[in-house]
């Protein structure tokens, strides 16, 4: 561990000093780590785990995974150029990436919706937690069954179908729940 973190600072370190002689940067211009993670079998799970991991040295977020470290990287790189599509500044190679939130602009114009929701589905306080427009019933369930569970009360208790609501993102659920007026 003790080598994996000096290498690691080597290598951020070098690539902060030669992104100096240059303005544009590219992928090729970070410090990547790669991780081979052992993958236990969580069947129950909805969420796909896959044994390889890309990622920026001190840019947490920008990551890819793949079966294969190469796969790993394409995922990286595809998540490096959907962050330049929508516009998004590059830091520094080798510097710390600060934190991006996600917007809070169409929740918190489903506000009283999302008093009610959270309560009565998860048992939780609306203002005791950070909801964002990107929010989803997957952050909410950790299993298939918890899923499907909370989906089933949802069409109970507000006699809504959400099925087709893309991602089951939670501004979307809120939105179906104003216009049937609930």
């Amino acid at each position: 561990m003790k080598q994996q973190l000096l290498t690691g600072s080597w290598k951020t370190a070098y690539k902060m000093a030669s992104s100096f002689f240059k303005s544009n940067w590219s992928l090729r211009d970070y410090p990547i780590e790669f991780m081979n993670q052992e993958v236990k079998d969580e069947s129950d799970s909805y969420l796909k785990k896959y044994p390889w991991e890309a990622r920026i040295l001190n840019w947490y977020w920008m990551r890819g995974e793949g079966q294969t470290k190469e796969e790993a990287y394409a995922d990286l790189r595809a998540n490096f150029e959907a962050y330049l599509q929508k516009g998004g500044d590059l830091p520094r190679p080798g510097s710390k990436a600060g934190i991006v939130y996600a917007s809070v602009d169409q929740i918190n114009q489903l506000e009283p919706e999302g008093i009610i929701f959270f309560k009565e589905i998860f048992g939780l306080d609306y203002y005791g937690m950070f909801i964002s427009d990107e929010a989803s019933l997957f952050d909410f369930c950790d299993s298939k069954f918890a899923l499907l569970k909370k989906i089933t009360r949802i069409q109970e208790n507000y006699g809504i179908s959400i099925s087709d609501i893309e991602g089951l993102r939670i501004v979307g659920i809120l939105q179906r729940m104003k216009e049937a007026g609930v």
